[in-house]
C-alpha cells in the first residue's frame, strides 16, 4: 500500500504564515567596533566584579584617609600657607592688597604671623596659586571653623590626595583593565612617602592630582578620537585649572597635550589620516585643543592675585624666575650623614631620593614591565606607554638638568609619580599572565607580591602620622643620617598628647616653649584660655621660662642630636620605629633663672645656678656659653675658655659663637697670653657684623695687647675705633698716639 506524499507547505496558506511569524527574527550583523587610536586591539571587557573591587577600594581608601585627618600634626609652615589663603580671599572679595607684603599688613589674621613678620620670608607667596589655600580660608570666614581650621586643611587636601590615587588608577585601567587599575591604586596607596604627604603637602599634592587628571583625560581624548567626548576635554580643562592654580609649573600640562598629539601623529596611522585627509577634523581638534587649553590656564592663573596685580606677563615671567631658582630659600638638610643645602644640591640628590623612598617592590613592577616589553609591545598601545614615560623622564631630567632648588626629597615632583605607577601596574599584570595557565605558578605569584607588600603597608600602619618619613633598605638606618620628619607635624602631635595628660589642671596657668611657630598657630586657634603657647628654637631652650619644651629634631646637626635628645627631663617621646623625633620635656627652672641673672650682671648669684643646672644635666649645651660669660666676669678666665670652647665646637653654626670667640679673645689677653689674644680677636674682624658694641669691645681689646706688647701705633688704631663705647680709654689712646710719634 502506497503512502500519500506529504504535501508540499503552501506558502500561502495560513498555517505556513503563522508559523513563519513566530519564528525568531534573524538579528543585524555585529555593527563593527568603533576605532581605537590607543590600542592595536578593542579593550576587551573585563568582568564586573574588578570594576566594582576597583570603585570599592578607591572609596575604602577615601574613609581611611578621613578618619587618619585629625590624627595629623600641623606642617612647620603651614601657618604661612593659611595666611596665603587668606590674603587672596581678602584681595578677591575687599581688593585688600595684603599679598604683595605682609610685612607692611595690620589684618586680624596675621596676629599669629610673627614668623613671617620678623623673616619675611612671605614675600614670596604670591609667586604660588591659591587655589588650594582659599578653600580653608572660605571655610573659616564664612563656615565659622577657626577653631579646626587646620583640619579642614587637611581633610581638603586628604580628598586631593584621594583624586590623585582614583586617577592613578583610572590610568592603569586606561591602559588595560580594571585589574590593572586596582593593582595602581593599590601601588600608589601603600607608597608611604604619597599617602603620608596628602594630607599636610597642600603645594604639592592638588597640583599632583590635577596632573593625573589631565594625563588621563589626555588618554581618553586621544583614545576615542575622532568622537568628541565633552567630559574627556571638561576633565582635561579642570586638570589643568587644578595644576595651574597651585603652582605655575602646570603649565606644562598644554605642552603634554601638544607632545601627545605630536606622539599619536607618529605612532598611528588611522590619527595621521584624520589629520591630513579630513581638514574638518583638523581644524576642529586642534581648535578645541586650543581652547580648553587656554581657558584650563586662565581659570588656573586667576587663583594667583599678583596676576591682576602685577599683570598676567610680568606675573608669569618673575614666577618662573624666583620659582625656578628660589634662591631665597635655603633649606639646611642632612643627606647620607651629611649637613647639605638645598641650594647645593648633590647632581643625584632627586634620582637617590627616589631610589631610597620609593617601596623596591614599586621599583620591580617597573623591572617587570621591561622584561615583558616585548609582549607588551604587540598588544598595547606604543603611544601609550611612550607619552606616559614622557610625563616621568621629562620633568625630572628639567629639574635636574636646571638645577632647581628641591628639598624634602622628590615631593616636588609627586606629580610625575602618577605616570610612572601605572607603567608597574602593568609589569605586575603581565608577569600574572605569563603564569594563567599554571595555577600553582600564578598563586605562588600573588603571594609573592603580597609579601612585598605587607611591609610597607605595617610600616605605614605603624607610623601613619609621619609616613614620609619612609626609606627603603637601601638607604640603611636613616637615623640621624637623612631628614626624618621635616615637616614639624610630630611637634602638634607632641602638643596635643601635653595638653591632654599634663595640663589638666584648669585652674593653673600654663607656659609652652615650642620649637616650631606651628604650635604657637595652632594653640591659638583652640583658643587655651590657661595656656600659653611661646615660641623658643632648640639654641633657646635653657634660657627660656616655662613649665614645659616640645621640641623636634629637624634642622638639627646629628652629633647635637645623639648627644642632647631626647634632653633629660623628658616626659613624652614621639618615636618613628623606636628612633626619638620629638620630646616633651619638663623644664628645669635653674637654668633660666640662672641665665637670667647673668643677663642682669648678677654673676655669683647666675653662676651658682647655672652650677646646679649643670650638674643636673651637663648635656644642656645652653648653659655653656652664659657659664662662660659669667665666669669671665668673676675672673676666673680657665672656667670661662672652657665653657666657650665647649660652646663653639658642639654647634659651629651659630650667632652666639662670635660673641664667645671674643671673650675667649680678651679672657687670652687678660692672662697676658697677647699673641694668642691677638690672633683670636683678629679672625672677627673679616666677619661682617653690624654690632658697632662688638667691634668695639673686639678693638678695645686689640688694644690693649698691642699696649702690653708696646706697639702703641697699632694699639692706638684699636683704641681709636672702640672710643666711642669706651671713652675711658681717652687717656691710653693719647698716650700711645704719644709713644708712636716718638718711635
Amino acid at each position: 500500500m502506497k503512502h500519500p506524499k506529504p504535501k508540499k507547505p503552501n506558502p500561502k496558506s495560513r498555517s505556513t504564515a503563522a508559523a513563519a511569524k513566530k519564528q525568531p527574527p534573524t538579528p543585524p550583523p555585529p555593527s563593527p567596533p568603533r576605532p581605537n587610536l590607543l590600542t592595536n586591539s578593542r579593550l576587551g571587557r573585563m568582568s564586573i566584579p574588578y570594576k566594582k573591587v576597583f570603585f570599592a577600594m578607591s572609596g575604602l581608601m577615601l574613609i581611611i584617609m578621613v578618619v587618619l585627618v585629625p590624627q595629623m600634626g600641623v606642617v612647620g609652615d603651614e601657618e604661612i600657607d593659611a595666611t596665603n589663603g587668606r590674603a587672596a580671599l581678602a584681595y578677591y572679595t575687599e581688593g585688600d592688597t595684603t599679598f604683595a607684603n605682609y610685612k607692611t599688613a595690620t589684618k586680624e589674621w596675621l596676629d599669629t604671623m610673627t614668623l613671617v613678620k620678623e623673616y619675611g620670608i612671605s614675600t614670596h607667596q604670591k609667586y604660588y596659586g591659591t587655589g588650594f589655600e582659599i578653600l580653608p580660608a572660605i571655610a573659616e570666614k564664612y563656615l565659622g571653623v577657626q577653631r579646626y581650621v587646620f583640619e579642614v586643611r587637611h581633610l581638603l587636601c586628604a580628598i586631593f590626595g584621594w583624586l590623585m590615587m582614583l586617577f592613578c588608577g583610572l590610568i592603569g585601567r586606561e591602559l588595560k583593565n580594571w585589574q590593572t587599575g586596582c593593582i595602581a591604586l593599590v601601588i600608589i596607596f601603600f607608597t608611604p612617602v604619597v599617602f603620608g604627604s596628602s594630607f599636610i603637602a597642600s603645594k604639592d599634592i592638588p597640583p599632583a592630582a590635577g596632573f593625573a587628571i589631565a594625563v588621563f583625560a589626555m588618554l581618553r581624548i586621544y583614545r576615542q578620537t575622532p568622537r568628541f567626548g565633552i567630559a574627556n576635554w571638561a576633565m582635561l580643562a579642570a586638570g589643568i585649572a587644578l595644576a595651574v592654580s597651585v603652582r605655575i609649573n602646570g603649565l606644562m600640562l598644554p605642552f603634554y597635550f601638544a607632545v601627545a598629539a605630536v606622539l599619536l601623529f607618529v605612532c598611528s596611522r588611522r590619527f595621521r589620516t584624520l589629520i591630513l585627509g579630513n581638514r574638518v577634523f583638523a581644524f576642529k581638534f586642534v581648535g578645541a585643543a586650543l581652547l580648553i587649553c587656554i581657558l584650563g590656564t586662565l581659570a588656573g592663573l586667576c587663583f594667583y592675585p599678583n596676576f591682576f596685580y602685577d599683570g598676567p606677563v610680568k606675573h608669569i615671567k618673575d614666577t618662573f624666575g624666583v620659582m625656578s631658582k628660589f634662591k631665597a630659600s635655603r633649606i639646611l638638610m642632612f643627606w647620607e650623614g651629611q649637613e647639605i643645602s638645598s641650594l647645593n644640591l648633590p647632581p643625584n640628590y632627586l634620582i637617590k631620593s627616589y631610589l631610597y623612598t620609593i617601596p623596591l617592590w614599586v621599583f620591580a613592577g617597573a623591572g617587570l614591565f621591561m622584561l615583558n616589553l616585548r609582549r607588551i609591545r604587540k598588544t598595547y598601545s606604543a603611544f601609550a606607554f611612550v607619552f606616559l614615560a614622557f610625563t616621568v623622564v621629562f620633568p625630572v631630567c628639567y629639574l635636574i638638568l636646571t638645577k632647581a632648588n628641591i628639598y624634602n626629597g622628590w615631593r616636588h615632583s609627586t606629580f610625575v609619580y602618577s605616570s610612572f605607577v601605572p607603567l608597574a601596574a602593568i609589569g605586575f599584570y603581565e608577569t600574572a599572565h605569563w603564569f594563567k595557565k599554571n595555577r600553582v605558578w600564578r598563586v605562588a605569584f600573588a603571594i609573592a607580591v603580597v609579601l612585598c607588600i605587607l611591609p610597607t603597608a605595617l610600616w605605614t600602619a605603624r607610623n601613619y602620622k609621619y609616613a614620609p618619613a619612609y626609606y627603603n633598605v637601601l638607604a640603611g638606618n636613616p637615623y640621624n643620617r637623612f631628614d626624618m620628619e621635616y615637616s614639624g607635624t610630630s611637634l602638634v602631635n607632641c602638643a596635643k598628647w601635653l595638653i591632654k595628660n599634663k595640663l589638666t589642671d584648669t585652674t593653673r596657668q600654663y607656659t609652652i616653649a615650642s620649637k616650631g611657630w606651628n604650635v604657637v598657630a595652632w594653640a591659638k586657634t583652640k583658643q587655651y584660655r590657661n595656656i600659653n603657647v611661646i615660641y623658643a628654637p632648640m639654641r633657646a631652650f635653657a634660657s627660656t621660662n616655662c613649665d614645659y619644651a616640645i621640641m623636634d629634631i629637624v634642622f638639627i646637626p646629628p652629633k647635637v642630636v645623639k648627644k642632647f635628645f631626647p634632653p633629660k627631663g623628658t616626659v613624652y617621646v614621639e618615636r618613628i620605629d623606636g628612633n626619638p623625633i620629638c620630646a616633651v620635656v619638663e623644664k628645669n627652672p635653674l637654668d633660666a633663672e640662672g641665665i637670667r641673672l647673668i643677663r642682669d650682671s648678677h654673676f655669683a648669684e647666675g653662676i651658682e645656678k647655672l652650677k646646679q643646672a649643670y650638674d643636673y644635666n651637663p648635656n644642656n649645651f645652653g648653659l655653656w656659653h652664659w657659664m662662660g660669660l659669667g665666669y669671665y666676669h668673676l675672673g676666673q678666665f680657665d672656667e670661662a675658655i672652657k665653657f666657650f670652647n665647649q660652646d663653639i665646637n658642639f654647634w659651629p653654626v651659630n650667632e652666639q659663637h662670635i660673641y664667645g670667640i671674643a671673650y675667649i679673645g680678651a679672657a687670652l689677653v687678660s692672662q697676658k697670653k697677647y699673641d694668642q689674644g691677638i690672633t683670636n680677636l683678629r679672625q672677627l674682624l673679616q666677619i661682617d657684623r653690624k654690632d658697632p658694641y662688638l667691634l668695639a669691645f673686639v678693638n678695645t681689646q686689640l688694644g690693649i695687647a698691642y699696649y702690653y706688647k708696646k706697639d702703641y701705633a697699632e694699639a692706638a688704631s684699636h683704641f681709636e675705633k672702640g672710643i666711642d663705647y669706651y671713652p675711658q680709654n681717652a687717656q691710653v689712646l693719647q698716650y700711645c698716639r704719644s709713644m708712636a710719634q716718638q718711635k
